[in-house]
């Protein structure tokens, strides 16, 4: 059985998701012996920066087996492409394919929840709560699986977006303005709206900072 994108989008619970995340990551910080997650391998291609990569585990408590399979090819569009195998830990048979593209930014947004519901939401007040403002720095695959993960498991007062090339905000404002008319871009990110955040999202992956101590108000979260 193979999930394409939009398979694994409609079929991959994000409150399955985040208990799921919940539950292995905790018990892996435990260095629970039914978890195990040896060191990645890389695979060089060339002289470039391009590779493949196996990521592989098993979780013998829940009963499964899994590697993920990706080509990182930074000058390509798109720079990541792979694939997902599950297999039951029991007896080896494969169970499905998925594609990794996708699981990969619902897993990455959903962990970033996780640690920011923890690390700060669960510490805020009720008018904390009500009034919480999020900022997505960066619009494209990461970008966008944050606004929807973050959209779907907690009701913001504010959003922010920004990205470097500004049609990308754009478009995903306009993606989500049916279900969200809260969304604003930020042009600039030495905007004052950014010191209004509560939580910001860094999806992007520049080497240089974006965002710098006085940009940001005392107790933000950032992710």
């Amino acid at each position: 059985m193979y999930f394409d994108k939009l398979a694994v989008k409609q079929n991959l619970s994000l409150s399955s998701l985040l208990e799921i995340l919940s539950d292995v990551l905790y018990r892996y910080s435990k260095h629970d012996s039914t978890i195990e997650q040896p060191l990645r391998s890389i695979l060089s291609i060339g002289d470039k920066q391009n590779a493949l990569l196996n990521l592989p585990c098993i979780d013998s408590q829940l009963g499964y087996m899994c590697v993920k399979t990706i080509t990182s090819f930074p000058e390509s569009s798109p720079a990541i492409d792979g694939a997902v195998s599950l297999f039951d830990s029991n007896n080896g048979r494969l169970l499905l394919i998925a594609d990794a593209q996708e699981i990969t930014a619902r897993r990455t947004a959903t962990t970033s929840f996780l640690a920011t519901n923890l690390l700060a939401i669960s510490k805020w007040t009720d008018e904390q709560k009500r009034n919480a403002t999020l900022t997505i720095v960066g619009c494209s695959t990461q970008g966008e699986a944050h606004l929807d993960v973050f959209t779907e498991l907690f009701k913001w007062n504010k959003i922010y977006l920004w990205s470097r090339t500004t049609k990308n905000a754009i478009n995903l404002q306009s993606e989500y303005s049916k279900k969200l008319n809260n969304i604003e871009i930020v042009e600039d990110l030495n905007d004052n709206r950014i010191q209004e955040s509560d939580v910001i999202c860094t999806c992007t992956a520049s080497e240089q900072a974006l965002i710098s101590l006085k940009q940001v108000k005392k107790g933000v979260h950032i992710n």
